[in-house]
């Protein structure tokens, strides 16, 4: 059985054999901008682009930056623009999700020109420190500050900007 989903631009994506000619940076943008971290239940609405984009800011620190990492760290969470963003322990019970999460990464970062081991290191270091952040946050109930990005459409503009500026810089088409 096929799991097809449609997307934001009208396109047809099988989330277990996903064809890289469907993926497209306008419904990554437009879903990550929608979709909630920590399933709805943090205290404020933070989406996922809003975390991806902290993850890339957190990037733009380093003396090694680059563009190529860039987009690795904001396109690190893409799959869950077609397969929504589970909780760890959802996940963890549904070892099946991961290879499926695995399959559409790889399709992503394919497309775009991403060679997953080369920055995994750094984003994934960046990626724990935003974690630990809201984490944190959420523990002592502070004010997040990822809170006046909360409106989505500002956030889908800022994701695409970001993204269409890291990739100018690189010079990758697709």
């Amino acid at each position: 059985m096929e799991a097809v989903i449609k997307t934001y631009t009208g396109a047809m994506i099988n989330v277990t054999d996903p064809n890289p000619r469907h993926i497209r940076i306008e419904d990554i943008a437009h879903a990550l901008s929608c979709i909630n971290l920590f399933n709805g239940q943090y205290p404020v609405p933070v989406s996922v682009a809003a975390h991806s984009l902290k993850v890339l800011e957190v990037l733009r620190r380093r003396k090694d930056f680059n563009s190529e990492m860039g987009i690795h760290g904001l396109l690190n969470k893409a799959s869950e623009a077609y397969l929504c963003n589970l909780p760890k322990p959802i996940k963890n019970a549904f070892k099946a999700y991961w290879g499926y999460e695995q399959v559409m990464m790889d399709v992503v970062f394919g497309k775009y020109g991403i060679e997953e081991s080369k920055y995994a290191v750094e984003v994934d270091e960046a990626e724990k420190q935003v974690d630990d952040f809201e984490t944190t946050a959420w523990t002592h109930e502070k004010e997040h500050p990822l809170v006046e990005r909360k409106d989505w459409k500002i956030v889908k503009a800022n994701f695409l900007k970001e993204y269409t500026s890291l990739n100018n810089q690189r010079n990758y088409e697709k």
